[in-house]
This record gives structure tokens, C-alpha cells and sequence, in this order.
């Protein structure tokens, strides 16, 4: 026994012994008494490892309470623990408990202020805070390259994903000859590949780096690029007869900044395709998916705002999760003005 420090070797040996618990305490008594100690700091970091190691196997087999008290060992040991913090408040959300949820998404914010896991969306699914006007692109980047090997399989198969469908059947009825497209939040092409047959030139812009190394495997686009939507659109002042965008508006809060974006990047009487979950109680919310959902009317005020005409604004079946349709809209808003455009007719669904 260390004559300086025998709670050291106490820790030691309730640790040999499987008492992580009594060992824990001793390790920390043992760091208190002599803070520089190597080696009670490396066997606590031990013990926390193997307390994480055992939530997360817990949480993978379903075994959500068990989980939870698990974590809730890894914060009394270490507070500052964000992924503790991040994987606790869904936990909690999987039970539809809000109000335990908040305190560690606002904890893992103090911790992680850019955001890796949707904190703030999530803080506004819980009522706690307003929805952002975006997500943090930090959030988008690390969720969807972490996505991109499996991500058409559980789209397409898992969840039968029609929003390239959608959109490819509003481009029909609505526009006439090859088109310039430009392909919004391109993805892995799915939407791309869907519309290529309509395009005389189809870009592509995502801001994940891994979507757009799947997208550029199709070989499908004129040109890809990764990159933040908005400073693409910027660049691209009357390029495109048509944008398309599935499964961006989940992604989208206030929709005006994209409007006036896409108004800016289209030709005159071009279009802008997308579409977006429906919300048919609010303006503008946050779902439990941390996805932003839009009323009807919302869309096509904060369209018209921005100089479009509401061309189309249909109800649509957008995926099928856990055996419920997930009811989206297809929406076509036309630029107005010249005389050479691809608009063949306009009307507004009641």
C-alpha cells in the first residue's frame, strides 16, 4: 500500500474485484488527496469508459432505463460529459418526457455551442426555445456524411421515398422542353436522376461531402459542388430554368432566405420545385426527427413575399415510416416576367 495515498490501492483493489462503485469513490479520494496522481486519474477515466461503453450497448438494445441510469453514473463522475448529455436528452425524448430532456440539451449547447446533434432544434421541439431560422451547418455536414453509405437503401427501401417522384411529375405537367436545373441539396442524385431525363444541364449543390462523392458516382451532373446552398445561389444570378429541391425544407425554418435565393438564381417565368412535410396546425415547428414542418399557408405568404406565384401547393404521401403515411406538400412557385419561359400553366390548388 502506497503510504501516501492508500486509498489508491483500496480503489485498486475493490476495481479487481468488480466494486466500481466503492472503487469510483476511492479512485476520487485518492485524486483529491494527491491531484497529480497518474494513475487514480487514468483508472477513473477507466471506470467512466467502461459506465459510457455500457450505456451505449444498453441504449443499442433497447434497454432505455437501464441506459439512462448508466449515463447518469458517467455525469456524476464527469458532469461535463457532452455525449452523456446528448444521448440522455433523446432518451428522454423517446419517451416523450420534454421536460427531463431540456436541461441536457442545454447543457450539451454550453459544451458544444456549434451544435453536432440539433440541440437547438431539438430545444424547440420541446417548447423550450423558438424553432432557428436554419441548423447549424456543422449538424447537416456530420448527419448526413455519417448517412451517406446507407442512406438510398433506408430511403428507397426501407421507407419507400417518393419525393423525387413528386417532383419529377410537378416539372412535367408545369414545364415544357429541356430545362436547366439545378438540383438543391442534391444528396446522394436520387432527386437528380429522377429529373435528368427533363434537363439540358443538371447541377448539383449539397453541403455534405460524402453525399456529393455518392451523388458524383452516378455520373448524371453537368457539375457538383460542396457547399452552403445560399452563396451558391448567390453566384448564380439568372442561371436556372428550374430548381428542385426534395428533402430540403426539413432543413429550412423561416423559408424567406431560400426564396429570395432561388427568386435571384432563376430565369425569368422559371421555377422553383420542393417539397417540404406538412403542418396543418402551425406556421412553422419542429418535429421530434428534428425536422422543420410548414403550414400550407405559411409557404405560399412567405412565397408570395418574396416575389413568386404560387403555381401548385398539393398534399402529398412524401415516405411511409413505421406503417403511417409522413403527409408532405409538393409545392411549384413560378418567377414572373419575359415572355421565353417554361411555365405552361398556372393555377393554385384550393
Amino acid at each position: 500500500m502506497a503510504a501516501d495515498n492508500p486509498s489508491l490501492d483500496q480503489a485498486i483493489a475493490c476495481h479487481v474485484k468488480g466494486q466500481l462503485d466503492q472503487a469510483l469513490l476511492l479512485y476520487l479520494e485518492a485524486l483529491r488527496l494527491n491531484p497529480r496522481d497518474r494513475t487514480a486519474a487514468e483508472l477513473v477515466s477507466a471506470i467512466l469508459r467502461t459506465h459510457f461503453e455500457l450505456a451505449v450497448s444498453l441504449m443499442k438494445l433497447g434497454r432505455d432505463g437501464d441506459a439512462i441510469e448508466s449515463f447518469q453514473r458517467v455525469l456524476a463522475i464527469q458532469p461535463d460529459e457532452p455525449l452523456a448529455h446528448a444521448s440522455l436528452s433523446r432518451l428522454f425524448l423517446a419517451r416523450n418526457d420534454r421536460t427531463q430532456a431540456t436541461p441536457h440539451l442545454r447543457h450539451y449547447l454550453r459544451l458544444v455551442p456549434e451544435d453536432h446533434i440539433g440541440a437547438r432544434l431539438l430545444l424547440a421541439y420541446t417548447g423550450a426555445e423558438p424553432p432557428p431560422d436554419r441548423p447549424p451547418p456543422a449538424y447537416i455536414t456530420r448527419f448526413y456524411d455519417s448517412y451517406a453509405e446507407t442512406y438510398d437503401r433506408k430511403l428507397v427501401d426501407g421507407l419507400g421515398y417518393r419525393c423525387p417522384q413528386l417532383i419529377l411529375a410537378a416539372l412535367r405537367q408545369h414545364c415544357r422542353g429541356k430545362l436547366a436545373i439545378l438540383d438543391l441539396g442534391c444528396g446522394t442524385g436520387l432527386c437528380g436522376q429522377a429529373v435528368r431525363p427533363l434537363a439540358e444541364r443538371l447541377d448539383g449543390v449539397d453541403l455534405s461531402p460524402q453525399m456529393v462523392a455518392k451523388a458524383t458516382q452516378r455520373r448524371i451532373y453537368n457539375r457538383l459542388e460542396v457547399g452552403d446552398l445560399y452563396p451558391f445561389l448567390d453566384k448564380k444570378p439568372g442561371r436556372y430554368e428550374a430548381i428542385v429541391a426534395a428533402g430540403v425544407f426539413e432543413h429550412v425554418g423561416d423559408p424567406a432566405r431560400i426564396f429570395r435565393a432561388a427568386f435571384g438564381a432563376l430565369k425569368d417565368r422559371g421555377v422553383f420545385v420542393f417539397t417540404a412535410q406538412d403542418n396543418p396546425a402551425q406556421e412553422l415547428s419542429v418535429n421530434s426527427s428534428a425536422f422543420y414542418t410548414h403550414g400550407r399557408g405559411y409557404l405560399a405568404e412567405r412565397a408570395a413575399e418574396c416575389g413568386f406565384r404560387v403555381v401548385a401547393l398539393e398534399p402529398a404521401v412524401m415516405w411511409v415510416e413505421n406503417n403511417a403515411p409522413v403527409q408532405g406538400l409538393c409545392v411549384v412557385l413560378s418567377k414572373p416576367g419575359g415572355d421565353a419561359g417554361q411555365v405552361r400553366q398556372e393555377r393554385r390548388s384550393a
